[in-house]
């Protein structure tokens, strides 16, 4: 008895120690001053994410009508395709700040994900040690990884998360098809399935890959009702979860823009050498070895497991093929859209568990040989420490900074300060994400760059602007664009476009100059938000007001929307302006209404 309590007392404390250790990394990435401070974690993919977020915030229901980016556009639709979680939260709990919301969610998906694969998988790690060992190997890969954690360190926490389900999932689905409690597993697994739709459909997608190989098989039981109840019950489950949103992601298929990536794709010899070198995330540091070390071991463990753990090999069998998906999956024409390459993160993480039974068969191997074996075995981790060190080394290198910098603060003061009544044109991308929710200014710019859809012509970034290069306007197109998209300040940073501002002097006058930042006044603009007729119109997230109207015609500089709706008879109808792919919202007015709302149905 006391042998036992003392090996459990090891265990215990093993456990302990390395858990404190992953929480202290979790706040090392992403400082508690941050949210004593109430300053929103600013990082990479963050500053996107926060602008749909603070947009979904301000409307009712799943999605609705946000007038601040792209001249309007359906705030939680398909924009919102990889972000979506952080909106079903702020549902969930809408007293808490936005900033303070962020800061929680980021550092407590980050501390919650691996654990939660952990206790997940638990059910097929009968032997406390090889679950010990589990432990280790995720939270390893979660703090080393270069893909994993590069992702929740540029603030796409919800991708590796998901990738974190997934193995949960393909745990639950194998163990309610085999019979095992199912009426328990089956709901779960739809839970689980419906969690990783809302918090990265990619992941989602790659999912479906290893349970479909799961329910294959366990194909032997398939003569057997409870295998057939069991699958309908979590696809039922699922279906209820995810029908929230589902069924307006559907509805506004139209309006979606499966975007290719080019930074994606690649030639076949290229795509071999991928698999070697990470060419194509472009990391500051190119670490692949963890990543080889998961495929090969994981691979082993799957083969190893065939017989006695036949669900560790089906997440092996699904991980290698998510992975020969991601790296030919961009020269399989249509499926490109999907954007193949983000499988390799799901398809390595899904090679883990198995990976660790490939471990505890390397360490019996070892241990059951002679000293001759033992000693070359040693060489050989010698060898290979060098390539595991320089994780350490990289994890250890100083982090960027997630606060606003004191430019872009000075850049915000300007704008909050403007009579703006129209929009503002802004060329840095990060600072437009924010003016709305800093300063409540509708933007040109901002969104268009990460928009999946159509909508996003109306934005800027980098050297474009309304999808055309900074190179090929003139003075008289800005001057058409600009009066249709009521653009009546210009706020730029990249000296492309101060110098066509300078060249056009009788389109922009300098107000002010500051932090390396320009702000021009648009001569001749008109802020209205009417393009033909007379009214009076503001705009608000889902709310539109039309007052003083004077013409039975209408047409608005906001981009229209089937699922709006006027009062008092007026109609809506879709009105196509220069070259937008997106129509505006053009109002049919009967005699005698002066003033009418326009609202989400």
């Amino acid at each position: 008895m006391k042998a036992i309590l003392n090996r459990f007392s090891r265990g215990a404390l093993l456990v302990a120690c390395v858990m404190l250790a992953h929480i202290a990394l979790v706040l090392r990435e992403y400082p508690p001053s941050l949210l004593l401070r109430g300053e929103i974690p600013l990082r990479g993919d963050v500053w996107h994410y926060f602008a749909t977020a603070h947009g979904g915030s301000q409307v009712q229901g799943v999605f609705g009508y946000d007038p601040c980016f792209m001249a309007g556009y359906p705030v939680g639709l398909w924009n919102s395709v990889g972000n979506k979680a952080y909106s079903v939260i702020h549902s969930l709990a809408p007293f808490i700040p936005l900033p303070a919301l962020f800061y929680l969610t980021i550092t407590g998906v980050a501390l919650l994900a691996p654990l939660v694969a952990w206790f997940g998988l638990r059910p097929l790690f009968p032997d406390r040690r090889r679950w010990t060992l589990l432990l280790l190997v995720l939270l390893l890969y979660w703090h080393l990884d270069t893909q994993i954690a590069y992702f929740w360190g540029f603030g796409n926490v919800f991708f590796p998360a998901a990738a974190c389900l997934v193995p949960v999932l393909v745990a639950s689905v194998w163990n309610a098809l085999s019979g095992r409690s199912w009426a328990l597993l089956a709901p779960a697994a739809g839970l689980v399935a419906g969690l990783i739709f809302y918090t990265h459909p990619a992941a989602f997608v790659a999912g479906l890959v290893p349970v479909a190989a799961a329910a294959v098989l366990n194909g032997k039981r398939s003569a057997c009702p409870g295998y057939w109840l069991a699958m309908g019950t979590a696809a039922a489950v699922f279906v209820a979860v995810a029908a929230w949103w589902l069924i307006p992601l559907l509805r506004n298929l139209g309006d979606c823009v499966p975007r290719p990536e080019k930074f994606f794709e690649s030639n076949w010899r290229n795509l071999v050498m991928d698999v070697f070198s990470d060419r194509v995330y472009r990391h500051p540091f190119d670490r692949t070895f963890l990543y080889h070390v998961a495929v090969v071991l994981g691979v082993g463990g799957s083969i190893l497991c065939w017989r006695a753990n036949r669900a560790l090999s089906v997440m092996g069998v699904g991980g290698l093929a998510c992975l020969v998906f991601a790296y030919s999956g961009s020269s399989l024409g249509p499926l490109a859209a999907l954007q193949p390459y983000r499988f390799v993160l799901p398809g390595a993480v899904l090679l883990l568990a198995p990976m660790t039974e490939c471990l505890v068969w390397i360490a019996r191997v070892v241990k059951e040989s002679s000293w001759r074996i033992r000693v070359a075995a040693l060489l050989v981790a010698l060898i290979l420490l060098p390539e595991f060190a320089g994780y350490l080394l990289d994890r250890a290198g100083r982090r960027g900074g997630t606060e606003l910098s004191g430019a872009r603060w000075e850049a915000l003061r300007m704008i909050d300060r403007l009579p703006l009544q129209g929009r503002i044109l802004c060329d840095d991308v990060q600072l437009g994400r924010v003016t709305p929710y800093f300063t409540g200014k509708p933007v040109i710019g901002g969104l268009g760059q990460a928009a999946f859809v159509k909508h996003g012509f109306a934005s800027m970034w980098d050297d474009r602007l309304f999808g055309r290069e900074v190179g090929r306007w003139t003075g008289s197109d800005l001057a058409l664009y600009f009066r249709h998209y009521a653009v009546e300040y210009a706020l730029f940073a990249r000296s492309e476009w101060k110098e066509l501002a300078r060249r056009n002097e009788a389109l922009f006058v300098l107000e002010k100059e500051s932090a390396g930042y320009n702000l021009f006044r648009v001569l001749g603009a008109e802020p209205s938000l009417v393009l033909s007729g007379k009214a009076v119109v503001r705009a608000d997230y889902d709310r539109i007001d039309v007052s003083q109207v004077q013409t039975n015609i209408l047409v608005l500089k906001l981009h229209y929307a089937s699922w709006l709706a006027a009062d008092r008879g007026v109609n809506l109808e879709p009105e196509r302006v220069l070259d937008d792919p997106v129509p505006f919202m053009r109002c049919r007015v009967p005699e005698g209404v002066n003033e009418f709302v326009i609202r989400k149905k």
